[in-house]
């Protein structure tokens, strides 16, 4: 079971990472956002592994670069 997990607190990760103030769309996916690159991907993976108390396989690292996957992925953890 994952720590403490909640998608309010996923956006809010994914906020503070990519330095998003305002609204975040939940359908964003990698290079939407300027700040949201291959290497913020890898990095938020790593928050949310942190965060969570989770880990991703390397499938995982280079398969998931959409919120929803991610989203998706973490709730199938839980």
């Amino acid at each position: 079971m994952l720590k403490n997990f909640s998608k309010i607190k996923l956006i809010k990760l994914f906020k503070d990472e990519l330095k998003i103030n305002g609204r975040f769309n939940e359908k964003s996916k990698i290079y939407d956002y300027k700040n949201w690159d291959s290497l913020a991907n890898f990095n938020i993976l790593l928050s949310i592994e942190k965060e969570f108390n989770t880990k991703f396989n390397s499938k995982e690292f280079s398969a998931l670069n959409t919120f929803s996957d991610i989203l998706k992925n973490v709730k199938k953890k839980n």
